[in-house]
């Protein structure tokens, strides 16, 4: 079973995305900033993490530089689901690594589907 950290400072996003994810038949961890998901992942092994730019602390983009800045976290497959709709830190992000850039509002199912096939073909590779 995929193992995915959810990263966002909404309770709502979190609890509803998780379900849509659920329902995929995914592992799903919730974080409520960037040093909750640092707390896990140094502890845990997990496929993917979902991560929000706005929350406090670290942003979203800063956060994903320290994992793929890391060997031991590198690995990690990122996404962004997000409100922000700068191009610039888009590209940022893409430049660091990041998989997927979702802005909000979403559809939870949608979201759960594209990650799903997404660790799938990563499997296959």
């Amino acid at each position: 079973m995929y193992k995915i950290l959810l990263v966002d400072d909404s309770e709502v996003v979190r609890t509803v995305l998780k379900k849509a994810l659920v329902k995929e038949g995914l592992d799903v961890i919730e974080a409520k900033d960037a040093l909750d998901a640092l707390q896990y992942i140094s502890h845990n092994k997990i496929d993917l993490m979902i991560l929000d730019v706005n929350m406090p602390g670290d942003d979203g983009v800063k956060f994903c530089e320290t994992i793929k800045k890391n060997p031991e976290f590198s690995y990690i497959n990122i996404f962004f689901l997000t409100s922000e709709y700068s191009p610039l830190m888009k590209a940022k992000a893409k430049a660091l690594g990041a998989k997927v850039w979702i802005t909000k509002p979403f559809v939870p199912e949608t979201i759960a589907s594209i990650v799903r096939k997404f660790l799938d073909k990563e499997s296959k590779k």
